[in-house]
């Protein structure tokens, strides 16, 4: 723990007298350890059950499950695998695809996949869609005759009163024909009585490559994995591997790292150079301002919407209802300042998590605005667009968000709250005429309550 103890008597706008936990710098405790990490499947097929030709077909060697098809009428499965707990409610199922050739696909209505699932017994998994009480998901290649070939993704779930089933029968995540190596990072997950699967782009899991398929589920009590490589006619040609499973019980993401002493952060601007643990994101121009409490300037391109902004590069670590951001920044030119909490790097519209306040130089009020990932909203506050420096302050709440300046309430706005973790964030973000903005920052401390 540090004491700060300057005075600030040069900045009476700044805080003061406070105790701060981080200095500087962000930390965070380990995250905490999936109820099963396999990363390495053994070629032995100890703990597994294997068909009579899934050893080509569902091959466990280098650490992975190594899946190929190469004819018509094949139906490989390794299954039967003990997680070693119960999973009687919600869970989250974390794990990698990577496909190794450009596929060719099945034709004549015949459909190709892979797929990998969970299910309440040890019993065989035969068929494209298996007979006992499961939870999977499928991805795999389709060609209805004289048409093209297309990529499908499914989820399914089979209880007592039968199958059901939710997907696209069109995707992009896995083009046909896609590139020699394309790796998806997926997650199968069930909420209460949704059973959904995703794929991602990122390692994350942040930017999704799919739309999120869900099925309503009858819940059932889950504990053994199985995996598929399936066929029906025509010759397919299909290689990958899956690797990396983890699986957490009673979430439905994996839990996040538990914060150091509530994550506090300050950071005063000062010095020759921005310190290395900063992002920048479309800065044109970006430099330490040579004056006493000048901190740090950014400035955006001059293109309609350009936005440069300093971030933690997508360490999201703040919570969207209990955290608060403080900035003494200002702004000029003309455009945005935008500063507080976003889930993005540099982007201020529907598709992101956001809380923070607006400088618009042709405004007359600022404006407090939330994102919930769909949606944006805003509402002026009561205090009045200038260029002077002011302390901006972002409460976010369980109910509402709460901005403030210098102190003083600005407004308070429930509609579209963030519900996902998000980072600090200072941007300037040009406006459709005029110079481009500078914002200057001299202070930002954040942390969760």
């Amino acid at each position: 723990m540090v004491m700060i103890t300057n005075s600030f008597d040069k900045f009476p706008n700044e805080p003061t007298g406070l105790m701060y936990e981080q200095f500087g710098k962000i930390g965070l405790n380990p995250a905490p350890s999936a109820n099963l990490d396999y990363t390495s499947f053994p070629s032995d097929y100890t703990g597994w059950t294997k068909s009579s030709n899934d050893a080509t077909k569902v091959a466990f060697s280098s650490n992975r499950a190594n899946l190929s098809i190469g004819e018509a009428q094949v139906d490989a499965r390794a299954y039967g695998y003990d997680i070693g707990f119960d999973l009687d409610g919600d869970y989250c199922m974390d794990f990698e695809l990577t496909m190794t050739n450009t596929p060719n696909n099945a034709s004549g209505g015949q459909a190709t996949n892979f797929g990998m699932g969970l299910a309440v017994a040890t019993s065989d998994v035969n068929g494209e869609a298996p007979s006992g009480y499961n939870e999977m998901w499928k991805l795999g290649a389709y060609t209805a005759s004289g048409s093209s070939g297309y990529t499908y993704v499914y989820n399914t779930s089979r209880n007592s009163g039968g199958t059901t089933q939710g997907g696209s029968d069109v995707n992009t995540s896995f083009p046909m024909p896609s590139s020699a190596t394309n790796l998806r990072y997926g997650r199968m997950t069930r909420s209460g009585t949704t059973h959904r699967i995703q794929f991602f782009s990122d390692s994350d899991r942040a930017t999704t490559a799919t739309t999120n398929f869900t099925a309503t589920v009858v819940v059932q009590t889950l504990r053994y994995i199985f995996i598929k490589a399936f066929s029906q006619g025509e010759n397919p040609s299909w290689t990958g591997y899956l690797d990396n499973i983890k699986i957490y019980k009673g979430v439905t993401t994996p839990p996040s790292p538990s914060p150091k002493v509530k994550q506090h952060f300050i950071e005063y601007f000062s010095g020759k150079q921005l310190p290395s643990y900063w992002n920048s994101t479309n800065v044109t121009s970006g430099a330490m301002v040579d004056e006493v409490g000048g901190g740090y300037s950014i400035t955006c391109g001059t293109g309609t919407w350009d936005t440069a902004a300093l971030n933690f590069n997508l360490k999201r670590q703040y919570d969207p209802t209990s955290a608060i951001f403080i900035g003494v920044v200002k702004r000029t030119g003309s455009g945005y300042m935008v500063n507080g909490f976003n889930d993005g790097n540099n982007a201020w519209n529907n598709g992101y998590n956001e809380a923070s306040i607006s400088n618009l130089f042709s405004a007359t009020y600022m404006v407090g605005m939330n994102g919930d990932g769909t949606t944006q909203s805003e509402g002026n506050m009561t205090q009045l667009v200038d260029t002077n420096f002011h302390v901006q302050k972002v409460e976010c709440g369980s109910v509402a968000t709460n901005y403030s300046i210098d102190r003083v309430l600005g407004l308070t706005r429930g509609t579209n709250k963030p519900i996902a973790k998000m980072q600090p964030i200072v941007s300037a973000m040009h406006y459709n005429s005029g110079s481009a903005p500078t914002t200057h920052v001299r202070y930002v401390e954040c942390y969760n309550t």
